[in-house]
């Protein structure tokens, strides 16, 4: 460690930028300097950026130059973003404090481009990783960009490299504000696949498949992705590399190989919602959109007086399926019914999301007689075809015979049910023992006996185990 007694340079706050100009969905980083100082108490204050860029991470790294018998130390702050927006933007000033003292560094400028994230710049590469902007990207494709409110949209990520990425990790997903979202199934070893883009050769591999459902109508806008890959590359060129090799500035898997981290973002995407025709809806009609059928059923149909029955309500077709309401029933006052158990299971169909929802109900009629367990009628919007349709299930008639006088659970009964009758515990109402005050529990005769008999059975054993020692090596002792 160099020590140094001159003076330090005063204490000073810079901003710049990495670049003034950056591609939509192009990283950039905002750099914070403070001269005179090695560490700092608190946080500098930055300007809220989320109206164009999306924050990444934040690292911090020193600097000392000596000269002219001076000494200068710096601490720079350094702030990664994406940009999500384009136009001309002014980060505003960031204070820093320092020492008791408050600085404010001047406004810096940045503007972002309608420019392909995959398109190299003239610049060339960045001379610190050699990794260019059109090396590696992530693409974002739907499958329409127009629906009706609650229409699923099929969006796949694809990311396209033509570098040596060992790994990738996704380290922001887009906003679900405005969107009901449903995971797709996605192998946990992508298969990678070699595709052309722009005349040039690229690895790609899906690495997330999602159903989208919008909310509400309107212009929607679904946010970037943010993935961050982890590319090995050579730090150092050879003399002659580039101009003999074009490839010599990759060195994958090399000796002198190290990986960097290289952040890539979706670029924003607009999509346009509008809401069912008004025209032939049906009364009940409640935002589902997709083909839609509903059928019922019960489990068992000799049912006794205070027996249990299931009632099952199912509803099976496309669309979003989760967000199907337990449908509005009523039951003659003479059954029980309990609050329904819902059950999903959706998978992905030919060019949607297919499935079935289930509400279970359980029915306990108190009385003997002839009942009816109530119809079900739903209505949705097929936007394939622009038109409403309707399914109906029929009322199931429920004849109940005498039974017996006390609850039987007959049927069969949802875990949900069955289980409050474990988280029962009776309290046990046996007549307790009792301890006099003052009374000692060690001065009894069990005591005595616990304490002794173990000491008593070790020495036997002792006995025992030289009496055998003895025999065998002892003839004498032996044959007497």
């Amino acid at each position: 460690m160099v020590g140094w007694n001159g003076p330090l340079a005063g204490q000073e706050a810079r901003a710049y930028l990495s670049a003034s100009e950056v591609g939509l969905g192009r990283p950039f980083v905002l750099n914070v300097e403070i001269s005179g100082v090695r560490q700092l108490e608190q946080e500098p204050v930055v300007p809220d950026l989320s109206s164009f860029a999306q924050y990444v991470g934040s690292g911090t790294s020193t600097s000392m130059q000596m000269a002219g018998g001076r000494t200068t130390v710096s601490l720079t702050v350094q702030y990664r973003y994406l940009a999500t927006a384009l136009g001309q933007y002014t980060i505003g000033p960031i204070r820093v404090s320092v020492g008791g003292q408050n600085l404010r560094t001047e406004p810096v400028s940045i503007t972002i481009l309608d420019a392909p994230p995959h398109t190299t710049p003239s610049a060339g590469p960045d001379p610190d990783s050699f990794v260019e902007p059109g090396d590696v990207f992530v693409e974002v494709a739907l499958d329409k960009r127009r629906v009706v409110e609650n229409e699923p949209i099929l969006a796949e990520y694809r990311i396209f490299t033509r570098v040596n990425v060992e790994s990738y990790t996704i380290t922001g997903l887009p906003s679900a504000t405005g969107f009901w979202t449903e995971e797709l199934e996605q192998s946990d070893t992508p298969e990678v696949e070699q595709v052309v883009r722009d005349g040039q050769q690229y690895a790609s591999a899906v690495v997330r498949r999602v159903a989208l459902f919008p909310t509400g109508p309107g212009e929607k806008v679904l946010d970037p992705l943010t993935l961050e890959a982890r590319v090995r590359v050579r730090r150092s060129r050879d003399l002659f590399g580039d101009a003999l090799d074009p490839f010599s500035r990759l060195d994958p898997g090399g000796l002198f190989g190290s990986l960097i981290p290289v952040t890539v973002a979706t670029r924003p995407v607009a999509i346009e919602v509008v809401e069912p025709p008004s025209a032939g809806r049906p009364a009940g009609f409640d935002g589902h959109v997709g083909p839609l059928t509903v059928s019922t059923s019960i489990d068992r149909t000799d049912v006794g007086a205070n027996e249990a029955v299931t009632f099952t309500v199912t509803y099976a077709g496309s669309g979003n399926l989760r967000a199907i309401p337990a449908p509005p029933l009523e039951f003659p006052p003479e059954l029980e019914v309990f609050p329904p158990e819902p059950r999903v299971e959706v998978g992905e169909g030919e060019e949607s999301i297919r499935g079935t929802r289930s509400f279970d109900y359980v029915v306990i009629p108190r009385v003997a007689g002839e009942f009816e367990l109530p119809g079900v009628e739903t209505a949705s919007y097929d936007p394939r075809r622009g038109t409403y349709t309707t399914s109906s299930a029929p009322p199931i008639p429920l004849p109940v015979s005498g039974g017996s006088g006390g609850p039987t659970l007959g049927g069969r009964i949802p875990s949900s049910v069955d289980a409050i009758r474990e988280e029962i515990r009776f309290i046990h109402i046996g007549t307790p023992s009792f301890l006099r005050v003052g009374d000692s529990p060690f001065g009894g005769p069990v005591f005595w006996i616990v304490l002794i008999l173990p000491m008593v059975a070790a020495l036997m054993a002792l006995g025992v185990r030289g009496h055998l020692e003895r025999l065998d090596g002892d003839v004498a002792y032996a044959r007497n």
